[in-house]
């Protein structure tokens, strides 16, 4: 993973489905947020995000340092890993809970600018699929079918888990568009799925408000 934006905007992101999905958002909703405003770093799960998270804190080398992680089945526990991290560090600083609208904070002592996204939406358990799946069309007739055919398969004996079952759905959807198969930030460049989604809207405010604003 790349260390650092010539810039110091850093946006730490578990995978590269997270990339490639927010790649796709920024240039669906372009010229909102100019390209090359920040580095979107992969790490190599959330393991890995957290620890570089922690690392690039202590460094201190960052003028702006963002990370989306999945909330996953306890997003309170998920926010506690961050917050701990944070602490050791910046004493007294993070809230007990995540910021609805996504988290920024002006760490003191030269510290950098700092964003927490958990995904879907701050609120709810998820990961990335449950955010996609925000995305598909409110009156779209295939979806109804995509999520009770994960349904019954999983009645009948399929494996995929029950905190998987939002990904399988997504992925049966998106196998039945025109283009079948195409992975998510392909499908938001297609149009398949709504890049103009309320929950679209309060990541890119979020990410303005961390990487952007004054």
């Amino acid at each position: 993973m790349s260390r650092r934006q010539p810039n110091g905007k850093v946006l730490l992101v578990e995978g590269p489905d997270d990339r490639h999905v927010l790649w796709a958002l920024l240039a669906a909703r372009s010229p909102r947020i100019a390209q090359g405003s920040f580095e979107i770093a992969v790490c190599d799960g959330v393991d890995s995000a957290l620890e570089n998270f922690r690392v690039r804190l202590l460094a201190n080398g960052d003028t702006h340092l963002g990370v989306i992680l999945d909330a996953d089945d306890d997003l309170p526990a998920r926010w506690a890993a961050l917050r701990d991290r944070v602490e050791t560090i910046y004493p007294g600083v993070m809230p007990a809970q995540p910021d609805p609208s996504g988290t920024v904070l002006a760490l003191p002592e030269g510290g950098p600018r700092l964003g927490v996204w958990l995904m879907p939406d701050n609120a709810l358990p998820g990961m990335l699929e449950d955010f996609v799946s925000f995305l598909v069309p409110e009156a779209d007739a295939c979806w109804p079918q995509a999520k009770a055919y994960v349904d019954a398969a999983r009645k009948s004996g399929a494996g995929v888990s029950a905190r998987h079952a939002q990904k399988a759905r997504v992925h049966a959807w998106l196998a039945v568009q025109e283009q079948p198969g195409r992975p998510m930030g392909q499908a938001i460049t297609a149009r398949y799925l709504d890049a103009d989604a309320a929950v679209v809207e309060a990541l890119l405010a979020w990410l303005e408000r961390l990487f952007v604003a004054p």
